[in-house]
């Protein structure tokens, strides 16, 4: 996935670029990053981690479960999760994506290396939050934000204070 996002910049003749990924993204973007750190100016992670998927193993194993059971359409009207033009999304690509992502080796060990500035930020209700802790307790320039009273997708989908975090970290100018 990360290879992938590099070839999109090279084909519209990007060199440096930000990249904002969440949850899933996210972890594009620390792979990204971590990988080929001369391209990424800085890194915007939200509802996700930098470590080892196993650690999270049970909740993506229940994610492959429901996108796999006749549950998941219900989960996708509750999220707000449908393609804007009314189509379903492929439940079973989205969990063999899911399940390929236990593959990942995560960055734990490679983490303090990182040589670009983060911005992760997490939704105080959000399960994945005392991983997104560890992370950013392991990268030299993170500012980690936590979203009071805010769940997973909500910190996506309709959290002001994220847009706000996102934009004052873009306008920033790096040194």
């Amino acid at each position: 996935r990360a290879e992938a996002v590099l070839r999109v910049a090279d084909a519209i003749g990007l060199e440096r670029f930000a990249f904002f990924g969440f949850s899933m993204g996210g972890r594009v973007g620390f792979e990204l990053a971590l990988s080929h750190p001369s391209r990424v100016e800085r890194l915007i992670v939200g509802g996700m981690h930098g470590l080892i998927p196993s650690v999270d193993s049970r909740n993506l194993r229940r994610r492959v479960a429901v996108l796999r059971s006749s549950k998941w359409r219900l989960v996708e009207r509750a999220v707000g999760a449908r393609k804007s033009d009314g189509r379903d999304n492929d439940a079973e690509a989205l969990a063999v994506s899911t399940e390929a992502v236990l593959d990942w080796h995560g960055a734990d060990d490679r983490l303090p290396g990182l040589k670009v500035q983060l911005l992760l930020f997490c939704g105080a209700d959000d399960s994945l939050l005392e991983y997104a802790r560890r992370t950013a307790g392991l990268v030299p320039e993170c500012s980690l934000a936590e979203l009071p009273s805010t769940g997973h997708a909500a910190s996506f989908y309709s959290s002001d204070r994220a847009k706000s975090l996102v934009k004052s970290f873009l306008t920033v100018t790096v040194a």
